[in-house]
């Protein structure tokens, strides 16, 4: 790592927002968004000034590759950033959250259906049916959980990344070519890319890093799959991250007040106890320095 690197990772690590407070964060690959107090949408980092987010107030929202879509608090999904694969246009309604992947969106609706809408090349837009109440889109592969718990996981399965362990689950969060989950007892469990816990990729993980798909002990109110790197919340700890760490992604400040987190491409933002938020890691187009 150049000091050059190095001091822009340790800006980032001491840099919070100011002194205003965040409902919601997500960090995408070298960008960032976030929910501020007025329940609308703020972003920084490698934007499009052209591709600006939906005007307005929204209740959730979150950020893909280089796209993202919010939800506000009559159902209705906006989205925003370059309209490949028919991810972006279309005002959708009914809808209780919404995730968006790299070239693909999914989203569950008021029925508890997924609806996936986007690039399908590797079936990662083809949701299964049944009852669900939550979902992830990531790089192209997507993962849902349905009512009773069960994980159910589509679309591209190059590195593992669909398949997941058997058992009941609370939250899923789909990386770039990894997935992360919190069990009902609250330990983690990931699959897919890195997933080899000896250090050493297998045979078809050649040129992905190592370590991100780990499993993690501890009782987890929070986790998100990234880049190449995980980052959760062990309640009574605060922040713990794994996998890639070489633009200071992995290095979590000691914080036992933070209550959620997202993980980007080469960064990772989170918010704490007193809604403000906090980002470490890569920071050369500004994704890890909030307004």
């Amino acid at each position: 790592m150049t000091l050059g690197r190095l001091s822009l990772v340790m800006l980032a690590l001491l840099t919070a927002g100011c002194a205003s407070e965040w409902l919601q964060v997500e960090a995408g690959s070298n960008w960032t968004c976030g929910i501020d107090s007025n329940s609308e949408i703020q972003c920084w980092g490698d934007i499009d000034p052209t591709l600006p987010p939906p005007p307005g107030t929204f209740s959730s929202l979150s950020i893909g590759t280089e796209h993202g879509c919010a939800i506000n608090s009559a159902g209705t999904i906006g989205c925003w950033g370059p309209t490949s694969y028919g991810k972006v246009g279309d005002i959708r309604t009914g809808f209780l959250l919404v995730s968006a992947g790299g070239e693909h969106n999914c989203g569950i609706t008021s029925d508890y259906k997924v609806e996936c809408w986007g690039r399908d090349e590797s079936g990662e837009s083809t949701a299964p049916e049944g009852d669900f109440t939550q979902v992830s889109a990531g790089g192209n592969h997507s993962c849902a959980i349905d009512d009773g718990g069960e994980m159910h996981c589509w679309g591209n399965n190059d590195h593992g990344q669909t398949d997941p362990p058997p058992g009941n689950y609370t939250h899923v969060s789909c990386g770039s070519h990894h997935s992360c989950a919190i069990r009902t007892n609250g330990s983690v469990d990931c699959w897919g890319a890195g997933s080899d816990d000896s250090g050493t990729c297998r045979g078809d993980e050649a040129g992905v890093h190592c370590g991100q798909a780990e499993a993690a002990s501890g009782f987890f109110s929070s986790i998100s799959a990234g880049g190449f790197h995980t980052c959760g919340v062990e309640q009574g700890v605060g922040p713990r991250c794994w996998g890639r760490g070489d633009d200071g992604q992995t290095n979590a400040p000691a914080d036992p007040n933070l209550t959620s987190i997202t993980a980007g491409n080469n960064h990772t933002c989170g918010i704490d106890e007193d809604s403000s938020l906090i980002c470490w890691g890569s920071n050369w187009l500004g994704e890890s320095t909030p307004p």
